[in-house]
C-alpha cells in the first residue's frame, strides 16, 4: 500500500470503504449460513459460514483498532494495512469454503432421490481431502478436524466390515437355503407338517441370528469393531473355513485400520478403493 500518512483525506474514505466492504460480505455470508443451517439435514456447513460471517462483522469495525490522523492524532496506517491483509486472507478462505459447501449442496439437491446417486469412495476421499485442507487453513484444531471427519471414517470402516464378512455371511445364507430346501422336500414326501416347519424355523434362525449379531456392530466404536467381528465368528462356529478367511483378512488390514482410526485418513487409498468397489 502506498498512501501518504500525512494526508488527512486518506483515512476517512479508506475507513468507510473497508467497513462497508466487510459489512456487505458479512451480511452475505451470514445470510447464506442461515439458509444452509435451516435447509440442509446436516447444519455443520451453515454453522461454519455463520462463524465466518461473525468474523467479518467484527472485522468491519476495524477503526476501533487503528487511529487515523485527525484533530492532531497521528495516523497508524501500517496497522490498517495489516488488518486489511488479514481480512483479505480470511475472505479468500471463506470464499474457498463457500465454493466447497455450495458445490456439494447443489450436488445433493440435483441428485437427491436418484438411483445410485451417492458419491463413490474415491469421490468421498477427494471431498474429505478438500474439507481437511480448508479446515486447516482457517486454523481449526486437529481435534475438531477429527470430529468433522469422523462420520466419513465410520462409513468407510463399516463398508469395509461388510465386505470382509461377506464370505462368512454367504455361508450362512447357503446353509439356510439348504435347510429350506429340505423343508420343501419333506412337504413333497408327505412328512408331518411339524417336521417341515421345524426345518423352516431352523433355516430362519441360521440366517437371521448371525446377521443380527453382525449388524449390531454398526453401533460400536471404531476401536471395538475388529474385536466385535471376531466375537461374532466365535459365537457361530459352524463355518470354520469362511471364518479363517475373515481372520486372515483382519490381520492383513491391521495397519490400514490403525491409520484410519488414528489419522482419519486412508494409508493406501488405491487399496481401499479397489476393495470397496462394487462388483460388476
Amino acid at each position: 500500500m502506498s498512501r501518504d500518512s500525512n494526508d488527512p483525506s486518506v483515512s476517512k474514505p479508506l475507513r468507510w470503504l473497508v467497513n462497508w466492504s466487510l459489512g456487505i460480505c458479512a451480511l452475505a455470508v451470514l445470510g447464506r449460513g442461515v439458509f444452509l443451517t435451516l435447509t440442509l439435514p446436516d447444519p455443520t456447513s451453515g454453522i461454519a459460514l455463520l462463524g465466518a460471517g461473525l468474523v467479518l462483522a467484527l472485522a468491519s469495525t476495524i477503526e476501533r483498532f487503528s487511529k487515523f490522523k485527525g484533530l492532531g492524532i497521528e495516523a497508524e496506517l501500517k496497522a490498517v494495512e495489516q488488518k486489511l491483509d488479514r481480512a483479505e486472507e480470511i475472505l479468500g478462505q471463506i470464499q474457498r469454503l463457500s465454493v466447497l459447501v455450495n458445490r456439494n449442496a447443489i450436488r445433493q439437491a440435483a441428485e437427491g432421490g436418484r438411483w445410485n446417486a451417492g458419491l463413490t469412495h474415491d469421490e468421498l476421499h477427494r471431498l474429505v481431502g478438500e474439507v481437511r485442507a480448508q479446515l486447516k487453513d482457517v486454523g481449526t484444531p486437529p481435534s475438531e478436524v477429527a470430529i468433522a471427519l469422523a462420520p466419513w471414517a465410520d462409513v468407510v470402516l463399516w463398508d469395509w466390515a461388510v465386505k470382509i464378512m461377506e464370505p462368512w455371511l454367504a455361508a450362512t445364507r447357503q446353509k439356510a437355503h439348504e435347510l429350506w430346501t429340505e423343508a420343501s422336500a419333506l412337504n413333497h414326501q408327505g412328512a408331518p407338517h411339524e417336521l417341515a416347519n421345524a426345518k423352516r424355523q431352523e433355516s430362519d434362525e441360521t440366517r437371521q441370528k448371525p446377521l443380527a449379531e453382525f449388524e449390531a456392530l454398526h453401533t460400536v466404536s471404531r476401536d471395538q469393531l475388529e474385536s466385535g467381528l471376531l466375537t461374532v465368528l466365535d459365537r457361530f462356529p459352524n463355518y470354520p473355513g469362511e471364518a479363517e478367511t475373515v481372520r486372515a483378512e483382519l490381520r492383513a488390514w491391521a495397519q490400514e485400520l490403525a491409520h484410519l482410526r488414528t489419522h482419519h485418513d486412508l494409508l493406501t487409498p488405491s487399496k481401499w478403493f479397489k476393495f470397496l468397489a462394487p462388483q460388476q
